[in-house]
Parts: C-alpha cells; sequence; structure tokens
C-alpha cells in the first residue's frame, strides 16, 4: 500500500508544480460545519469554526500513548453532487501509516497544501504519540494548486484514525464541510 501512496504523492507534487504557473481566478472557502466523534478511552477533541468561517482550529487532548506501529489513517475528498443529498468521491486514501505519514515530507507537503498547515505545527505532530494536548490553530482551505482544479460546491474532507492490533480500534473521525465558491 505505501507504493501507491507514494506513487499518488508523486503525481499530487507533480500537479501542484504544474498548476502552480496556471491563472486562476479568486476562490474561497467557507467552512460550514465539522463533525468529529472520538473513542474517548484515548482522545478528547474540540473543533472551533472561526466566525469569518475561513479559519477553525482542531484542540485535541490524548489520554494514553498511542502505539505507533499500528495506526492507520484514511483521507478523503467528496463533492456534493448538484440537485442531491448524495456526495460523490474526488479521491480517497486508505490504510495510510500515520508515523510514516509523518516523516514523510512529500506526504507533509500534501497537508500543508490542502489545509495550509505550517511546518511549525506539522513538527509538533511526531511519532510516538504521546499523551498530552495538541493545538492545531487557523488551519484555512485557501487557494492553492490542489484546490484551485476544483469546480466550485459543496465538499466534504473526511479524515480517520485507527489503531490497528488484533481489534480493530477507531481514535477519531472528523468530517469538515466547506463550501468553495468564485
Amino acid at each position: 500500500m505505501m507504493a501507491s501512496l507514494s506513487l499518488s504523492s508523486a503525481v499530487f507534487i507533480l500537479l501542484c508544480c504544474y498548476l502552480n504557473h496556471q491563472q486562476v481566478k479568486a476562490k474561497s472557502f467557507e467552512i460550514v460545519n465539522i463533525r468529529s466523534h472520538v473513542n474517548g478511552d484515548k482522545v478528547a477533541l474540540k473543533t472551533f469554526i472561526h466566525d469569518n468561517g475561513t479559519k477553525f482550529d482542531i484542540h485535541a487532548t490524548l489520554f494514553k500513548p498511542l502505539r505507533t506501529h499500528d495506526l492507520l489513517m484514511s483521507l478523503k475528498l467528496k463533492r456534493k453532487i448538484e440537485e442531491s443529498a448524495n456526495y460523490q468521491n474526488i479521491f480517497q486514501l486508505r490504510q495510510i501509516d500515520v508515523c510514516k505519514f509523518l516523516a514523510n515530507n512529500y506526504q507533509k507537503y500534501l497537508g500543508q497544501s490542502l489545509f495550509n498547515i505550517s511546518p511549525t505545527i506539522l513538527s509538533q505532530l511526531e511519532c510516538p504519540m504521546k499523551p498530552g494536548e495538541y493545538h492545531i490553530t487557523n488551519l484555512t482551505v485557501g487557494t492553492n494548486p490542489l484546490v484551485n482544479t476544483l469546480e466550485p460546491g459543496l465538499y466534504r474532507f473526511y479524515v480517520e484514525v485507527a489503531q490497528v492490533s488484533s481489534l480493530a480500534v477507531k481514535v477519531l473521525d472528523m468530517q469538515i464541510t466547506t463550501l468553495y465558491k468564485l
């Protein structure tokens, strides 16, 4: 699975480099809603959308250390189909090893590009994940080479983290709904 993720990362970076030279009309995102569910034995999670809807914060408290060799993440982006309640998959990455993802600079670039996460904030997220408080603030979904290719509309970005051992235990899942408009 890691080979396909590396290929996806390479394609993403090439796409970003190409699109970075393209002229883009001014587009904006409004963060409409954030929903999350957590395993209360392992983590507490609070999210906050700023008043203007362009930024959000994530505050997490990890109660127990997370074993790093079996921590997996899935990412998914969906777009609402016009005149429908259904959403269509845009992309999906499954069973990403969280620690390898955080250690890989190209994959960190993916996180930085999607949510304009500063390298300083990303450096907080290292393995092993120790108990304590983690604050990721002032996240934005702004124009960047990846999102510049999207059509205006309603989008949902999903993050799911699970600790997989003899029994799979979901640590958290989060859904961020945004309105992308010209």
